[in-house]
């Protein structure tokens, strides 16, 4: 442990104080933009698929969209109240109570990879004594002539910049992980990055990934990095430097930079927890106030005992959700998106093909055939046309079965146009996407797929 402690850079209560500003303003803006919808949200429409959150009481929290807007803005509250450094530890175990109770009825709207790792450091930022510099508590108790020394230097408070690097590291490792226990050395040697970035492409906000799935070699090489980095990261919190975490640092923002440019994966969280490790705050306050800034007199290297508990169980639990492969939101999981690959772009193409769009047409007695797609639209019977067409697809032998799912379509389109039809035509647009050139192509344009014959009456 006293290894350990010496990998945690020791700073004053004054830096502490003016990292706390920042990281609750960051805390409450990432609450704000993340707050869930007003619209309201019945019992049926709620997930079940995380055993944390499955209580009644938040279920029913769930449907009370009010109470829970009510809560989100409580919790930005609280982060305010936390970032001017008031009863700082008091609001800040007030704002992580909230929190939990806001991620579990999250939880029953959504998943929470994107927030999980932020709550997990704010569970283990607690025994931080936050309010001993910088901060209003600090100034109420100067009034009260019991100062803390700014000069002295604490790992104790260091931690609360090194905690958010280890959740952070152990998070991107366990992914990392997870890639190579599911696929082993083939997510490399397949060039599974271009796999990805072509399934996101049309929600990515540029066409790099493109650009990417059409060039092999570059492929190969990003997805060799991306392993590297997400293994690697953890290494991070060894270094006690910022110089030496720079190349760490740089390798991360790429990272969180590809998940927004290649995948639009925009995790604000994740970059909160990012920044406040990486970046030198207690090095950036102290050019800024080197005018002002007493001598050292004195730096300790202890840790709480809290803090020491919350290094252990924040290892334990991703260690835990890594080896075991489980996930336990919020508090646990071994983060396997994007762990897939495939053997080959035909497999590829195979098992994510492009969902094509159905049109739909008729023939009528006199052989005259008619676009009919906002007829089938208007009378609600595309989507039981279309199923069936999937059902035959699947296995011709189902024609018999989908027969009455014809039969009413065929009865309301007759109703429609006053005169008999002969036949039903799904027709399709595929679209493929040009591997060799980076671009997506039409394969066909409204080409007849399947004609449902009806009988003469």
């Amino acid at each position: 442990m006293k290894w350990l402690r010496s990998r945690i850079p020791p700073v004053s209560a004054t830096e502490l104080g003016v990292f706390r500003v920042l990281f609750g303003s960051g805390v409450g803006w990432i609450l704000y933009d993340m707050r869930l919808p007003a619209q309201p949200f019945p019992p049926e429409l709620h997930l079940r698929s995380q055993r944390l959150a499955e209580w009644e009481w938040v279920h029913a929290l769930a449907t009370r969209t009010e109470q829970v807007a009510l809560l989100e803005w409580s919790m930005i509250a609280l982060a305010g109240v936390f970032a001017v450094g008031l009863l700082s530890r008091l609001s800040f175990a007030m704002l992580v109570a909230a929190a939990t109770v806001w991620t579990l009825v999250r939880l029953t709207h959504t998943g929470v990879h994107n927030w999980s790792a932020l709550f997990v450091t704010l569970w283990a930022m607690l025994p931080v004594r936050w309010g001993d510099g910088f901060s209003l508590d600090a100034l109420i108790r100067r009034w009260r002539g019991k100062a803390i020394d700014p000069a002295v230097r604490r790992a104790a408070y260091g931690y609360a910049l090194w905690i958010p690097g280890l959740v952070f590291g152990a998070a991107m490792a366990a992914a990392g992980a997870a890639k190579l226990t599911q696929s082993g050395f083939a997510w490399i040697t397949n060039a599974s990055v271009k796999y990805h970035f072509l399934a996101d492409a049309r929600s990515a906000p540029v066409d790099w990934g493109l650009r990417v799935a059409s060039n092999h070699e570059l492929a190969l090489a990003l997805s060799a990095a991306a392993i590297v980095t997400e293994c690697g990261l953890i290494l991070a919190v060894l270094v006690p430097g910022w110089i030496g975490r720079l190349p760490f640092a740089l390798a991360a923002a790429g990272l969180l930079l590809g998940f927004y440019f290649f995948q639009n994966e925009l995790w604000l969280a994740w970059w909160l927890l990012c920044l406040a490790f990486f970046v030198p705050w207690p090095g950036l306050v102290r050019l800024l106030t080197w005018r002002w800034r007493p001598p050292t007199v004195n730096v300790t290297r202890g840790l709480a005992a809290g803090q020491i508990l919350a290094i252990a169980v924040v290892c334990g639990l991703q260690l835990a959700a890594a080896i075991l492969r489980v996930e336990h939101a919020p508090i646990m999981s071994d983060y396997p998106m994007y762990s897939t690959t495939y053997a080959s772009i035909e497999e590829f193409e195979e098992r994510e093909a492009v969902s094509p769009i159905f049109h739909f047409a008729v023939r009528f007695a006199d052989g005259v055939q008619a676009h009919a797609s906002e007829v089938f639209e208007q009378l609600e019977i595309d989507e039981s046309v279309r199923e069936a067409y999937r059902a035959v697809e699947r296995d011709s032998t189902d024609s018999a079965r989908v027969a009455p799912v014809i039969a009413e379509a065929e009865r309301q389109l007759v109703a429609h146009y006053q005169q008999p039809i002969t036949a039903i035509i799904v027709l399709t647009d595929q679209e493929a996407f040009d591997w060799a050139t980076g671009r997506f192509y039409w394969k066909w344009i409204r080409k007849p797929v399947y004609t449902f014959s009806i009988p003469s009456r």
